[in-house]
């Protein structure tokens, strides 16, 4: 879960805005790059490739300017971004996940 190490280490997370990583990450405590879903070219694809398979396309021309704006901007968006993600942290610390876990066990 590299945003919410990048989240603990006090650094701002730029990441897809697509996958499981939105569980955890929104426009409140990250930087997140829009883009399509594609049909994954067979040269992406492992195993065995299927002409099904998709893949997240992300907006290499937005993923720039927000790069920029970032580099320009950072000590802003961490202002901006640091509650949000310290009040995060403790929902996903090892202890937290692991009572959750044993709590679907029983």
């Amino acid at each position: 879960m590299p945003g919410l190490e990048g989240f603990a280490a006090n650094k701002i997370v730029v990441a897809p805005r697509y996958g499981g990583q939105l569980d955890y990450m929104n426009d409140e405590n990250s930087i997140l790059i829009d883009g399509k879903i594609i049909r994954a070219d067979q040269r992406m694809q492992y195993w065995e490739p299927s002409p099904y398979a998709a893949a997240f396309e992300p907006d290499t021309d937005q993923c720039a300017a927000k790069l920029k704006d970032l580099i320009t901007n950072y000590d802003d968006y961490l202002k901006k971004f640091a509650p949000r993600m310290q009040e995060l942290l403790p929902e996903y610390s090892w202890s937290s996940v692991a009572d959750r876990i044993v709590g679907l066990c029983q």
